[in-house]
């Protein structure tokens, strides 16, 4: 086999190989995106969790126990659902 047909075949390989590592980066890069989002949605969800509770904890304080969690919960939604209408 000739040198300069080494080379050629040389050089396509690397082309081929710099193509592939070029796809693995985007593919890579798309993947990083698609977990910081779902990590967001998480770190989100628990923040509004967190708000729920502190405001469910204060009403249960400010009605004394006159209601326990789920009547406040119920009241919640029913409040949400006529504001909404």
């Amino acid at each position: 086999m000739r040198l300069s047909s080494i080379l050629d075949k040389t050089e396509d390989l690397i082309l081929m190989l710099e193509k592939k590592l070029s796809e693995l980066k985007m593919i890579l890069q798309n993947n990083l995106q698609k977990i910081k989002f779902k990590i967001n949605l998480q770190q989100n969800h628990k923040r509004k969790k967190q708000k729920k509770d502190i405001v469910l904890k204060a009403a249960l304080k400010e009605f004394d126990g006159d209601y326990d969690i789920e009547e406040l919960r119920l009241m919640r939604i029913k409040f949400i659902s006529e504001v909404a209408n």
